[in-house]
C-alpha cells in the first residue's frame, strides 16, 4: 500500500474547489495590488492663488511725519489700534478727526505758552517729570518738576515723532489749525501752532474721550 502525503485529507473534496486554507491570485477576483513608489507617495502642493493687494491709499495718501509727538502717544495709540483690529494710521486718522470736529465747537483749546524756546504747547518739553496741563487726565499727575540735566539716553522731544498714512484733507485740515503760511513755490514762511504739538494735543484728547468712553471704536471684524 503506497503511503499517504501528510497534505492529503481526510475526505475528498469536490473537483474544481479550492482547497480550505489556500488562496491564489487565480482563487479573487481583487487583483494584487502592487507597493506605492516613491514618486506616489509625494504629496505636491496646491498653486498658489496669487492675490493683488490693492495699493491706491498708499499712493494716493503717502506717509506724514509730525515732530514733538511725545511716544507715550505713539505707544497708545498702537495698542488701540492692535486691540480693535486696525492699524495705527486708522486711528489715528479717527481720532485726528473726532478732536478736529470737538476743537472746532470750543470742547478745548490751544493755549500757547512762552518758553526759552519761544511760543509753545508743551513748556518745559515731555519727560516723566514734566508734562502740559493739558496731558495730566491721560498720562497720570504731573509732579513738581526738577532741575536736572537730560540722560544721556533720554531722546529729545524734537526727535520724537509718528510717521502715519493720513487723508490729504485730514492733512490740510491740521494745517489750517496751525495757521500755515507758505509760499507759491510752497516754503514755510509761519506757522503759529507747531504742527507735531497740535497732532499730540488732538490725539491726547480723543486718547481721554476713549477711556472714559466718550469715544468708541468698532471693532474692525464688525466693519
Amino acid at each position: 500500500m503506497a503511503r499517504r502525503s501528510i497534505w492529503d485529507n481526510e475526505f475528498d473534496e469536490p473537483q474544481g474547489q479550492a482547497k480550505i486554507g489556500w488562496v491564489t491570485p487565480a482563487d479573487t477576483e481583487t487583483p494584487v495590488e502592487r507597493p506605492a513608489s516613491i514618486l506616489d507617495q509625494l504629496r505636491t502642493a496646491d498653486p498658489r492663488i496669487k492675490t493683488v493687494r490693492n495699493r491706491s491709499w498708499e499712493r494716493n495718501n503717502p506717509n506724514k511725519s509730525y515732530r514733538r509727538v511725545p511716544r507715550p502717544i505713539r505707544d497708545t495709540v498702537n495698542k488701540i489700534a492692535a486691540a480693535h483690529g486696525y492699524n495705527a494710521s486708522q486711528v489715528a486718522q479717527a481720532f485726528l478727526e473726532y478732536a478736529l470736529v470737538c476743537y472746532r465747537r470750543g470742547d478745548f483749546a490751544l493755549e500757547l505758552e512762552l518758553d526759552r524756546r519761544g511760543l509753545t504747547l508743551m513748556p518745559g518739553g515731555w519727560s516723566d517729570d514734566h508734562k502740559p496741563i493739558w496731558a495730566e487726565n491721560v498720562w497720570g499727575e504731573q509732579p513738581a518738576p526738577k532741575k536736572k540735566r537730560r540722560k544721556k539716553n533720554e531722546i529729545s522731544l524734537h526727535k520724537q515723532m509718528i510717521n502715519y498714512r493720513l487723508s490729504s484733507n485730514l492733512i490740510a485740515q491740521i494745517g489750517e489749525v496751525c495757521e500755515t503760511r507758505r509760499s507759491e513755490d510752497g516754503t514755510l514762511i509761519n506757522r503759529r501752532y507747531h504742527d507735531g504739538e497740535v497732532v499730540a494735543r488732538f490725539l491726547t484728547f480723543s486718547i481721554e474721550a476713549y477711556h472714559t468712553g466718550k469715544l468708541a471704536l468698532r471693532d474692525a471684524e464688525d466693519e
